[in-house]
């Protein structure tokens, strides 16, 4: 009897993990029509040649109507990126869009955040800056009707009447985050180089190789200190 509870205790075990497990598409309503789009990546970083993250992405009416979204009104619009909906501005917030109106977003490349869990441990992942299998970032374009969909909204920075008092300095994080070179990870090294298929520890992108005759020291530009602020860590 005991070796029967042990053995349905260890399957329950199993079968709440398998539940548990994510394969991030959680998110889809199989109500919906998803018009998928990619953008990326927006220019090249000057320092390393590295594609830029962001930029601002316009879709025009005329794209809209010819995906069949012509007469789709404004305020029913929503977009998805790994997820999770993204804020829009639209020239119209309501009503049926011109052909002189479109939806701008914020648009970024891919990063490795969902590469994350395709490491054996994802504590092997040397940086989610960079995605190892594309730079371009996936957007879904739906429709929906029944929910009040994140917007930009326009707004004059009239600060006439504001009595609060500017802050003195803020806290800002800076990073150089290196795609040089790509290490392979864990492998074997008899006649050739072996690696493994699988995502190894340390396996990711990275800079080039230093040693004491070959540094690369790196400058960050338009940081401004406050001498009279509280000391950095």
């Amino acid at each position: 009897m005991r070796k029967k509870i042990v053995s349905i205790l260890i399957f329950a075990a199993l079968l709440n993990t398998g539940h548990a497990q994510s394969y991030h598409n959680e998110w889809i309503d199989y109500n919906k029509v998803y018009y998928k789009f990619k953008v990326g990546s927006f220019g090249y970083d000057g320092v390393q040649e590295a594609p830029l993250n962001k930029g601002l992405v316009r879709i025009n009416q005329p794209a809209l109507a010819a995906s069949g979204l012509g007469n789709t009104p404004a305020e029913q619009f929503q977009l998805i990126r790994d997820g999770v909906e993204v804020p829009v501005y639209i020239t119209k917030p309501s009503g049926i869009l011109s052909s002189s109106d479109y939806i701008e977003f914020w648009g970024e490349i891919a990063n490795g955040k969902t590469d994350k869990d395709l490491y054996k441990d994802p504590s092997y992942q040397l940086s989610d800056h960079w995605n190892l299998e594309t730079d371009s970032g996936t957007y879904f374009l739906t429709v929906n009707p029944s929910a009040t969909n994140k917007r930009l909204v326009q707004t004059d920075n009239n600060v006439s009447g504001v009595t609060i008092a500017p802050e003195k300095n803020f806290m800002y994080t800076v990073g150089r985050y290196y795609r040089d070179n790509i290490t392979q990870g864990f492998g074997l090294f008899d006649v050739q180089n072996l690696y493994s298929s699988g995502y190894e520890n340390g396996e990711g992108f990275t800079n080039r190789a230093i040693n004491n005759y070959s540094q690369q020291p790196q400058t960050f530009s338009n940081l401004y200190l406050d001498t009279s602020g509280p000391s950095m860590i």
